[in-house]
């Protein structure tokens, strides 16, 4: 049976805010969510490093990411051991060797805040990221990076914050940063 902290976390993925004062903050927004918008379909590869306390080492896993507009999210992990989430519409299916559960996302709202988020900015759609998320960016010649930090008492008492960083219109990192100091990141790259 998954863990579904972990679920949670490998699915919020991709949450987009920016910063850089009032004015001038929302424009940016704009821009680099009509810019991700824009995209369309996104198929990208991923590899993930999962650091647990726990464990000497991290986790270490690889796959494909895809978002085709509004709202079909799939993570297909190949590597070490096979998986699939995928969240489309108000359902999220998880496909493991222990079989496949489908699990509907108004009874687990914690689930539905974190898809919401890659959801909205990939779709362009500001007001469904700003319900979830409060963040601030940094930008310069190099990219930006986006910092969101959870709106909900709920996600917040997990997430402690989640870092994005990317070059025009393209995501190359997430960082999750879990309460308690675990954190997972994924390097995404296009396909190839």
């Amino acid at each position: 049976m998954p863990d579904w902290r972990s679920v949670a976390g490998e699915l919020l993925l991709a949450a987009v805010v920016l910063h850089s004062g009032p004015g001038l903050a929302e424009d940016a927004l704009d821009r680099l969510l009509q810019s991700l918008a824009s995209q369309g379909t996104v198929v990208v590869r991923f590899e993930e490093e999962r650091h647990i306390g726990l464990l000497e080492r991290p986790l270490r896993s690889w796959g494909t990411l895809s978002f085709t507009p509004p709202d079909r999210l799939i993570k297909q992990t190949l590597a070490p051991t096979p998986s699939l989430f995928r969240a489309d519409r108000e359902t999220l299916t998880i496909v493991d060797d222990t079989g496949e559960q489908q699990i509907p996302l108004a009874s687990h709202p914690l689930f539905a805040a974190y898809i919401a988020p890659f959801r909205a900015v990939l779709s362009g759609e500001r007001a469904g990221l700003e319900r979830h998320f409060s963040a601030d960016l940094e930008s310069g010649p190099a990219g930006w990076t986006l910092f969101l930090e959870p709106r909900a008492a709920e996600v917040a008492r997990r997430i402690d914050e989640v870092i994005v960083a990317g070059e025009a219109d393209r995501i190359r990192t997430i960082e999750i940063r879990e309460q308690g100091g675990d954190r997972a990141i994924l390097r995404l790259d296009e396909p190839g």
